[in-house]
């Protein structure tokens, strides 16, 4: 396996996101660049795409139900997001 990092953009919003990465993919990291939100993962870019679940939620805001990982948070100006992923490998 032949692994590299990619970053995939996410909508700024609170709510469910699907994203199609590699089945193996291990999310590293949640942040923002260029005030957009981004996720990045371990990924080898042979192996099948899948579809993965996200969640970004605002302070304040409902957690996600069900088997969600809490990934990390960044700041934007006055806000807090917080992603959370629903997948084996976070």
């Amino acid at each position: 396996m032949r692994t590299t990092i990619w970053k995939y953009p996410l909508a700024s919003q609170n709510g469910l996101q699907l994203i199609p990465m590699p089945s193996d993919s291990v999310v590293l990291r949640f942040g923002l660049q260029d005030d957009q939100p981004y996720v990045w993962a371990e990924v080898d870019p042979e192996s099948e795409q899948a579809m993965k679940e996200f969640v970004i939620v605002g302070t304040g805001h409902k957690l996600p139900q069900g088997l969600f990982r809490y990934i990390g948070s960044c700041e934007d100006g006055p806000f807090v997001w917080h992603l959370y992923a629903n997948t084996p490998n976070g």
